[in-house]
C-alpha cells in the first residue's frame, strides 16, 4: 500500500500506442474510482456514451463529469 494511494487499471502510457485506454489515479481514496474506469475500459465506452452515466455516489464520482466537460463534452 502507498500513502497518498496509487490505482491503476487499463494500458499504461506506453503500451497504450494500440489506441485502448488506460487510467491511473493517485491521491486520497482514488482505489474508489477503479471499478467505474474499469467498467469504462472494458465495455470500450466512448466519452459521448460516458457522460450520460449517472454516477452512483455522486459527490466523489462527479470528478467523471469534470474529467469529460475538460473535454469538451
Amino acid at each position: 500500500m502507498t500513502d497518498p494511494q496509487v490505482a491503476a487499471v487499463g494500458h499504461t502510457l506506453q503500451s497504450a500506442a494500440s489506441g485502448n485506454a488506460g487510467a491511473t489515479f493517485t491521491g486520497a481514496d482514488v482505489a474508489e474510482f477503479v471499478h467505474a474506469a474499469t467498467i469504462a475500459i472494458v465495455g470500450e465506452l466512448t466519452l459521448d456514451r460516458l457522460w450520460h452515466a449517472v454516477p452512483s455516489f455522486p459527490t466523489r464520482s462527479e470528478v467523471w463529469l469534470r474529467l469529460l466537460e475538460g473535454y469538451g463534452l
